[in-house]
């Protein structure tokens, strides 16, 4: 069963994520409300937003998704074109659990940062084996 990575970004400029062949489901909204509704429908297991959308900013999509009980412990990502720690900061205050600079540097950190996250992730499920 392939892993759904929910993409909420608004413009042409979104990661060039090769995931796709990797077994990973992507599901993609241009809008924060379109996020937040897909995000409770679709229940990805992971979240990646965009922090300028139209209408809510990333960092608000973000704090709200954090509100719901089943969608709390789904690991999100905020991605932006701004390279400032206070945005760094704002995003780990509204919930993220990362934060990465676009661009093609950004977008090979994105892609390990996503594998690493699903392979942490099957370790914790994972049974013991003795």
């Amino acid at each position: 069963m392939a892993k759904k990575i929910l993409v909420v970004e608004n413009s042409a400029t979104r990661p060039t994520l090769d995931l796709e062949a990797s077994n990973y489901e992507l599901l993609e909204a241009r809008s924060a409300s379109e996020g937040l509704n897909k995000a409770l429908d679709q229940k990805p297991n992971l979240v990646l937003i965009d922090m300028e959308l139209p209408g809510l900013s990333g960092f608000e999509l973000c704090k709200r998704l954090r509100g719901y009980p089943e969608l709390k412990k789904i690991p999100i990502i905020i991605f932006s074109t701004e390279n400032k720690l206070k945005n760094m900061v704002t995003a780990y205050e509204m919930g993220a659990d990362y934060y990465i600079v676009k661009g093609d540097e950004g977008d090979r950190v994105l892609t390990l940062l996503i594998e690493t996250i699903f392979t942490r992730l099957s370790r914790r499920i994972a049974p013991l084996s003795v």
